[in-house]
């Protein structure tokens, strides 16, 4: 299929791999650019927020529910880091050649449920590899690997380290070890970027107001909520969403 820059915005509520056969471009996702081509694969997971800024690509896009992958061994791995970009030719290669089995056995008249699962999870493993392999991260800490996944269902109700170390069992000097050594920062920054990328998506793809947003994401006063983003992303609420709006067309 072929996919164009259209300059929207999108929220996505499943998993899009993005396989390019031909052609260049850029996609945004959660306001950071990703160059595409055909040595590129890149792969999305529900919630983000994405935009086709340019270029006129040809190759696949293969949208995968939630409740699908969810079922499948390694979906764990790939499912907190998103969104991978791998830009390694051989390993592009690879994903490519899986990812058109996929979509032929999907285009069955009666596909087999079993084939699309054992074929998913090739793309998984994959995927897992081409993005370890540019890292060079190797196997992540269990502790920090636990933490992270906390944070990613918790962000919204569970704003400090301690509230963590509670739930997941371990004292706070041994999470802010874990995640230093395998991120390279602190339990609390990780839960402030967290809670201020959910902000940016909120900010720039809907029309909820400030206090509204605030809420949603945990915060009792919308004062706060505000502080909390200037001084985490550098800019106030009001003007990134300003920024982020597309011009007026007249």
């Amino acid at each position: 299929m072929r996919f164009g820059a259209d300059g929207r915005q999108h929220r996505v509520d499943f998993h899009v791999l993005t396989v390019v056969a031909e052609g260049a471009g850029r996609r945004e996702v959660d306001f950071e650019d990703f160059p595409l081509d055909r040595d590129r694969v890149l792969w999305v997971r529900p919630g983000q927020v994405q935009r086709f800024e340019d270029g006129d690509l040809d190759g696949l896009h293969l949208l995968v529910a939630d409740e699908f992958l969810a079922s499948l061994p390694a979906a764990d791995a790939i499912g907190v880091r998103q969104p991978v970009s791998v830009a390694d030719p051989e390993a592009a290669a690879a994903i490519r050649a899986v990812a058109g089995e996929l979509a032929r056995e999907h285009d069955r008249e009666v596909p087999s449920r079993m084939v699309l699962q054992l074929l998913l999870r090739a793309v998984l493993v994959l995927l897992e590899r081409g993005a370890a392999a540019a890292a060079d991260d190797g196997v992540e800490d269990p502790v920090a690997a636990r933490f992270r996944r906390e944070v990613e269902r918790r962000f919204t109700e569970l704003h400090t380290v301690a509230e963590y170390a509670q739930v997941l069992g371990h004292s706070i000097r041994t999470i802010s070890r874990a995640v230093a050594q395998a991120n390279g920062t602190s339990p609390k920054q990780l839960i402030d970027r967290r809670i201020a990328l959910e902000a940016q998506r909120l900010l720039g793809y809907t029309d909820l107001p400030v206090a509204r947003i605030a809420e949603r994401l945990g915060f009792t006063e919308a004062t706060n909520f505000s502080r909390f983003f200037q001084r985490t992303t550098g800019i106030s609420a009001t003007r990134f969403r300003t920024d982020r709006r597309p011009p007026v067309r007249r």
